[in-house]
This record gives structure tokens, C-alpha cells and sequence, in this order.
């Protein structure tokens, strides 16, 4: 249930429909969502102790609403706060302790803080969260860099959170010892000044690890890499965001750091024995560097590959014919049941001079040598193309696969304005059983 305290007011009725959503749901969980987004800090102030001036029958009404939410806090396992930046300090110090030991059967709390603000000052105005298991914080514009002091952070097991830095990030996994799902952006405000600890931890079943724009070196994520173990991880997302422009004269030490990194990336897969899911997205990895990272994954029965960003660095494309010769001989990821791919092919064609990914029918090859082994067979292959030309897939070939029992779609996205989902899409082989 979402409820905006400051438009509320504005529309007739709204106290009531919530009362009757709640009297209706009787004593079943709720999940509530509760906007402060246009409030200022009197307003704020107002939804406790709302002013007897008649003029301020919007502020009673918000308060009304309020108040008839904290009697069935007890109900509520699922809150989200959306709060306000611009009076962001004064809200946390002044309004949000009026609401302490009110949630006290919260297992999941998401904040957000429109462009600003500590979430997790708020986050230690609402520590009396015995029950709390999953915590997400989005800050907009700022860069986390301690942790909260009284919140039952060590007792978490899902965590999302961005705007981070990388030495924060450390504190967090050490702090969490019962972490399984961990989804983070990190962020890069300034060089490490100190060595990271090396961390292995025991308990992360799913990391969703995405690392920001660079410029000319990769030292400090070659150094986050280094460090980290997951010895129990099953499904790992990994995203390198565009690469900035860099000037010639960085050229050199751009690739030499760069490798550095490849090589410290492929060892921390190797120290993560388990991951059977992997997604790669928006990555400047050569081919090389895809086969190298997974040869380390034998156990990989999904793969997830989008490449949307076009870099003009004299590097290699990640999806080539290399790769499905090689997925079809089953050198890279014996086990692979599941297989999807999203290119702009734009970004093969300015990296490198080969014609196509798609050259000489490697994908439909690729596709019948994954079916022919009884063990382990191919079950699904999603491939879409964006921004060029019907992309050249040989669909009499990939019928015949169809309907041998693999689930294969082949869409063409031809809109380079919208990437919303669905948006400027064509199914060139879409998801259906031919008949026999």
C-alpha cells in the first residue's frame, strides 16, 4: 500500500479507503510504502502534533492518516520510507524519533533518499528492528562511508545499496556475517589510502557487484578483487560501467592496469568454486577475457551477456565467433542450460574489423552442438540484436530446434531512442511450439 502524506489531503476520501483497506485485510502482513518526498520540516512536525489553526486541516488530515498506519504497525512485515533531502538532517533528528518501537515485526525496511541525505542516520532512528532481515538504502547522490551504530545491521541477510565506496563495501561484508543476497553500486570519490583486509565470506549465495566509470587505471578494483572470497556463491552479476574518455598519452597505462585487473578479476572467480548463474553486463572484456573468465566457471548452467556501450579503445568485442565455437565445443561451461544474449552490434563493428558476430551462422552451430550430448543439454537461447539491420540468423535452422525441444527466441530491437522494455521490438523467432 503506498500513501504520499503530502497529496493524500488533496483527494477526497483517502483516509477512509485506507481504513477500509485495513479493516478489510483484517489481521493479514502488510507492506507499506509511506512518501515524505514534498514534505518540509513543519509539515513534517505537523503529522505528530498537527496544529489546532483551521487552516492547517491538510496537516490534521495527513496526521489522521499517520496515526491510523502506526495502529497497525504491529501488522506491517514490508516499509518503505521515501524521504525528503532538503530538510533531510532535521527530519532524521527531530521526526523520525517519534517512531521508535513502533515496527517491531519489520523483517524487510527500503529507504530512499531523493538526491542526498544519510539514510543511515534514518536507519539508526528505526533500530528497533528485531525482526529485520533486509535492508535497502538508496541515497541519489551521496557517497556512504560509515556504517550505522545501534541498527541491526550483523543480522541482515539481503542488503541493497549504491553511492558506496569500496573500503565501506569491505566494512559492510565483515560487519554481515549472515549476508546470502547482496546487491551493490560502488562508487570511487578518492584513491584507497590503505590496503583493503582480505574477506571470505562463508554465507553470500548471490552478488549483484556493479563498479562505476573509470578513467585511466583500474588499481583500486584490481585491489577490490584481490581480496574477496566467496566460496559458497552460486549466482554472481558483475557490471563494468562505459569506459571515459582517456587522452592518447594514457593509452599505455590504461591497458597495462586494465590487464592487471582481467588477470585479478579471473582469480576471483577461480576462489568462487560455486557460481552456477553469471551475468555480464556493459563490460569492456575482450573475447579473450570472457573465455578466460569462464573456463573458470565450470559449473555455469545460465549465462547472461549484455553489451550495449560502445568503446573506442582499440579493444576486441566480448561476443565474437570466437565464443561460439567455443561454447559450441563445449570448451567453456560443459554444463550451460540457459543462454541469453542482448548486442548492439554497433559496438562490434567500432571495436574490431571482423563483419558480424553472427558471421557464417556461428550462432545457429553453436546452438545444434549444445543439443547434441544427451547430458546437459542446451534448454533456452534468448539472442537480441540492437540498432542495425535485421540481424543474419538462419531461422529454418533454429525452427528445426524449436521443435526438437529448445525454447529459442530471436528478437530485433530496432528503436535506438527507447530502451524500455519491449519498446521498438520485433520478434524475428519468437517463444512458440511449432507444430510437427
Amino acid at each position: 500500500m503506498f500513501v504520499d502524506l503530502e497529496d493524500a489531503p488533496r483527494f477526497c476520501g483517502t483516509l477512509e479507503r485506507v481504513q477500509t483497506h485495513l479493516e478489510r485485510s483484517k489481521s493479514c502482513p502488510l507492506s507499506i510504502t509511506l512518501s515524505f518526498l514534498n514534505f518540509n520540516l513543519d509539515h513534517s512536525m505537523e503529522l505528530i502534533t498537527p496544529s489546532n489553526d483551521n487552516s492547517a486541516a491538510s496537516a490534521s488530515t495527513s496526521h489522521n492518516l499517520l496515526m491510523l498506519i502506526l495502529q497497525h504497525a504491529h501488522r506491517i512485515r514490508r516499509l518503505s520510507v521515501v524521504l525528503n533531502h532538503n530538510v533531510y538532517p532535521a527530519f532524521v533528528s527531530s521526526f523520525l524519533p517519534h517512531f521508535r518501537g513502533h515496527f517491531t515485526d519489520v523483517t524487510e525496511v527500503t529507504l530512499t533518499s531523493r538526491f542526498g541525505g544519510d539514510s543511515y542516520a534514518a536507519l539508526d532512528e528505526l533500530s528497533e528492528l528485531p525482526l529485520i532481515r533486509s535492508v535497502s538504502v538508496h541515497h541519489g547522490a551521496v557517497v556512504m562511508r560509515h556504517s550505522p551504530t545501534t541498527f541491526p545491521i550483523p543480522q541482515v541477510t539481503n542488503l541493497s545499496f549504491d553511492m558506496a565506496e569500496i573500503s565501506y563495501f569491505f566494512t559492510i561484508l565483515s560487519l554481515c556475517q549472515k549476508l546470502q543476497y547482496m546487491e551493490v553500486a560502488l562508487w570511487v570519490a578518492r584513491p584507497l589510502d590503505k590496503g583493503l583486509p582480505a574477506v571470505s565470506h562463508s554465507g553470500m549465495r548471490c552478488l549483484d557487484l556493479t563498479l562505476p566509470q573509470y578513467r585511466s587505471h583500474f588499481d583500486d578494483y584490481t585491489e577490490l578483487v584481490k581480496f574477496l572470497t566467496f566460496p559458497a556463491l552460486t549466482c554472481f552479476s558483475f557490471a563494468l560501467r562505459c569506459i571515459t574518455a582517456a587522452s592518447p598519452h594514457q593509452m599505455e597505462a590504461f591497458r597495462s592496469s586494465f590487464q592487471s585487473f582481467v588477470d585479478a578479476f579471473a582469480c576471483f572467480i577461480a576462489r568462487c568454486p560455486s557460481i552456477e548463474e553469471f551475468s555480464l553486463d556493459d563490460s569492456s572484456f575482450e573475447d579473450q577475457h570472457l573465455l578466460l573468465f569462464l573456463n573458470k566457471m565450470p559449473n555455469v548452467v545460465a549465462l547472461d551477456v549484455r553489451i550495449l556501450t560502445t568503446h573506442d579503445f582499440g579493444l576486441k568485442p566480448t561476443i565474437t565467433p570466437r565464443v561460439f565455437k567455443e561454447l559450441g565445443d563445449r570448451q567453456v561451461l560443459p554444463q550451460l542450460k540457459d543462454l541469453r544474449l542482448e548486442i548492439a552490434p554497433h559496438t562490434v563493428e567500432r571495436r574490431c574489423s571482423e563483419d558480424s558476430f553472427l558471421e557464417n551462422g556461428v550462432f545457429e552451430e553453436m546452438l545444434v552442438r549444445r543439443r547434441e550430448s544427451q547430458e546437459h543439454r542446451l534448454r533456452s537461447a534468448y539472442l537480441k540484436v540492437r540498432q542495425l539491420p535485421r540481424p543474419p540468423v538462419d531461422c529454418d535452422v533454429l525452427r528445426k530446434l524449436r521443435r526438437e525441444g529448445l525454447a529459442v527466441r530471436v528478437v530485433h530491437h530496432i528503436s535506438s531512442d527507447s530502451y524500455s522494455p519491449g519498446a521498438g521490438e520485433v520478434d524475428i523467432l519468437p517463444y512458440v511450439i511449432d507444430s510437427i
